[in-house]
């Protein structure tokens, strides 16, 4: 009879507590809560956008057994990394985003071929195809063995810190030149049409040295002696100067700062000689009025101032 009777008493008290406590699976599911409660991972953004089409495309020349395109450049969001280029619905070259022209050889003469171009970014977006261009090889004939004369007069003909301008004079050749490549320190980073005769190199460092190699190319896709160019860009002003002024000017206040330490001893000094004037006049009239006037006698303050290559199928 006494352990029911406790129980009774206990029961109540032993809910309250657990009640307290948040009950026995409480406790778990809250730590679960909690701990899910964290910031999300951002998910990385994927490129999907596709590069506009390339548009102008074009013959520049042809031969009996090559044909010289060149097409204007595409756009997109992330950058174009390169051009696919097709031959009658077959892909025939990939060549880099910043060339803009492709020689086709091997190509039968007296032939017709249609030819089409797509953009593809770093993502491996394809563009839609320009539109397609038809053309047509010319008939036999004495094969080209002849390459274009080198360009002449290659020369610099402006400079900045981070670009340089390049000009030439135009090449000839007896099948007509239809391109010209150009290289930096090695690297083929252009090739423009025959009638291009400029360029202008962007994104450079200041004050590097840079070597750039020039070439003609023809419809046959022989290609002319390189001529070289070093130029150098422009360097970035420094502060030196102004730097030296400013520790110029750190220095006379310096000296300034001296001199006023100087005249504040002085004036220390003055006061000490008016006490000793009032001492002596305890014992003399006259010589109190003498030691005052010597007392007046103080140091004026004072300072100083001191003043890309070209694939061939």
């Amino acid at each position: 009879m006494f352990v029911p009777v406790l129980s009774r008493l206990l029961l109540p008290l032993l809910t309250v507590v657990l009640i307290s406590c948040g009950g026995g699976g409480g406790g778990e599911s809250s730590s679960t809560g909690s701990g899910g409660g964290g910031s999300p991972t951002t998910p990385s953004v994927v490129d999907v956008t596709a590069p506009s089409a390339p548009a102008s495309l074009r013959a520049e020349g042809k031969s009996a057994t090559s044909v010289s395109l060149s097409w204007g450049a595409a756009s997109d969001d992330q950058g174009v990394a390169g051009y696919q280029i097709y031959r009658n619905g077959t892909l025939v070259s990939l060549v880099q985003g910043n060339l803009l022209n492709y020689i086709d050889t091997g190509l039968m003469p007296g032939s017709s071929y249609r030819y089409s171009i797509k953009a593809v970014d770093a993502a491996g977006n394809l563009s839609p195809a320009s539109a397609e261009f038809l053309v047509s090889t010319n008939s036999q004939s004495t094969p080209d063995a002849q390459a274009p004369s080198a360009p002449a007069s290659f020369t610099l003909s402006s400079s900045g810190q981070t670009s340089l301008s390049l000009v030439w004079s135009a090449a000839t050749d007896d099948v007509g030149v239809v391109a010209y490549q150009i290289t930096r320190d090695g690297t083929v980073i252009a090739s423009l049409g025959g009638t291009v005769l400029s360029f202008t190199n962007t994104g450079l460092i200041a004050g590097t040295r840079y070597t750039y190699s020039l070439r003609a190319i023809d419809a046959s896709g022989k290609a002319s002696a390189p001529v070289t160019l070093t130029a150098t860009t422009q360097t970035i002003p420094t502060s030196s100067s102004s730097s030296s002024s400013s520790s110029s000017s750190s220095s006379s206040s310096s000296s300034s700062s001296s001199s006023s330490s100087s005249s504040s001893s002085s004036s220390s000094g003055a006061g000490s000689s008016s006490s000793s004037s009032s001492s002596s006049s305890s014992s003399s009239s006259s010589s109190s009025s003498s030691s005052s006037s010597g007392g007046n006698v103080g140091v004026a303050p004072h300072a100083f101032w001191v003043s890309q290559p070209v694939n061939k199928g």
